[in-house]
């Protein structure tokens, strides 16, 4: 059994992440921002041991959800041997994921 997955992210999760980033520059403190991607860090190590841990959607069993913070969770699919980061989404919205 393989102990982690590849990680791919998409182009538009890239897009996201950057947004979120210029965001965060601009209105956080250094060390706000670095515990950000500490946590953002954190959780796609998670994710690439135990994908099957978290949330399913009900739209595709493939798709899953993780929780960064209380503002950001990451959209991810199980690709065979791999994980894709598919979009980056702001959970005030409530986006219908699930």
């Amino acid at each position: 059994m393989k102990n982690t997955f590849e990680i791919i992210w998409t182009n538009e999760a890239k897009s996201r992440l950057d947004s979120i980033h210029e965001y965060l520059a601009h209105n956080w403190s250094v060390k706000e921002v670095a515990g950000f991607y500490d946590k953002l860090e954190k959780k796609i190590g998670m994710i690439s041991k135990n994908p099957y841990y978290f949330v399913t959607s009900t739209i595709k069993k493939t798709i899953k959800r993780c929780v960064v913070t209380d503002q950001v969770s990451i959209i991810f699919e199980i690709d065979d041997n791999r994980i894709v980061i598919l979009a980056l989404i702001d959970n005030r919205i409530n986006p219908k994921v699930n």
